[in-house]
């Protein structure tokens, strides 16, 4: 994956998730930043 096409400041960047799929088994291969979609955050435990 190519980071330099991922917005990661806290101002500007959003919470998103790429769906492995049912227990993990989805494969990807070479730049997936486009298969990234919008989600919530989650709260950490203990903080």
């Amino acid at each position: 994956m190519d980071l330099s096409k991922v917005d990661l400041s806290p101002r500007t960047g959003k919470v998103t998730t790429l769906d492995l799929g049912p227990d993990q088994t989805d494969l990807f291969s070479g730049d997936v930043s486009d298969r990234f979609v919008e989600a919530e955050p989650f709260k950490f435990l203990g903080l």
